[in-house]
């Protein structure tokens, strides 16, 4: 059945705890945009984070930057690795994680201060999988992109032949046992990683996904970045092919579903 306010309970007193998250930040060489996003972090206004930096084999100060910025907080965290590319790195990143929820940060993007407070109230009530939200791209000239909020527009997105990325990576909270049920990140993906996450988690039986209408994550668009080019949307295309040979595209979920799933 679909969960609904995954919160626990103190061992001791047998009050409810707020759940955790943690935020997942890789990097490679972005000691220029760190100080922006750590700090974005370290200035939430929910407290129930922790905070991996997940450096990708980085050759600049990536390390050493971050490691001042987030001084002696003792919920942050670096994790060094050789340079294999972000799948890799995320896939670590979600093992080495020990919270019920995780949070995608990018390296060069930043959260709104109320950014994990607002969408981990709706994980806990709701019982989201995937949780995204509308996001802020400064071009350098800024622009708001709004992400699908129904449940059902988002499963049509990533449900057809033409490929729609319903969620902005940097921008999502996600259940980690969920993630882990499904095998994790796919390695064989370098670009749209998170279109392949995305598609395995919605085939999931009775799990929700959407968005919040709120803009939450800001993101810097420049070039060379990861996400552009035609490598990603050939990739997409594979993704989407890989899946209905396999039967695993998720379902646009049907009202039979979504009323037994309330009980």
């Amino acid at each position: 059945r679909r969960r609904a306010r995954r919160t626990r309970q103190n061992a001791n007193t047998g009050t409810e705890m707020k759940a955790e998250v943690t935020v997942l930040l890789p990097v490679h060489n972005g000691a220029k945009w760190l100080p922006r996003a750590i700090t974005s972090v370290l200035h939430q206004t929910f407290d129930y984070w922790k905070l991996l930096v997940l450096d990708d084999g980085s050759t600049d100060d990536s390390v050493r930057v971050a490691a001042e910025v987030m001084g002696k907080d003792c919920r942050c965290h670096i994790l060094p690795f050789r340079h294999r590319g972000l799948t890799a790195t995320l896939r670590d990143g979600v093992e080495a994680a020990w919270t019920p929820y995780l949070a995608r940060l990018d390296a060069d993007d930043w959260m709104t201060r109320d950014r994990l407070k607002k969408q981990m109230h709706a994980v806990e009530q709701e019982g989201y999988t995937i949780l995204g939200s509308s996001v802020e791209e400064h071009r350098p000239h800024v622009v708001q992109v709004h992400y699908p909020v129904p449940e059902a527009d988002c499963r049509a997105a990533i449900s057809g032949w033409r490929p729609r990325n319903p969620f902005a990576h940097s921008a999502v909270v996600l259940h980690r046992p969920d993630v882990l049920l499904v095998g994790n990140y796919d390695t064989r993906w370098k670009t749209c990683q998170d279109l392949a996450l995305w598609i395995e988690l919605a085939s999931l039986p009775c799990r929700r996904i959407g968005n919040l209408p709120e803009t939450l994550t800001c993101r810097q668009i420049h070039p060379g970045q990861v996400s552009r080019g035609w490598r990603r949307r050939w990739d997409q295309y594979r993704i989407v092919l890989e899946a209905k040979r396999n039967g695993v595209m998720p379902s646009l979920a049907n009202k039979e579903e979504r009323e037994w799933s309330r009980h």
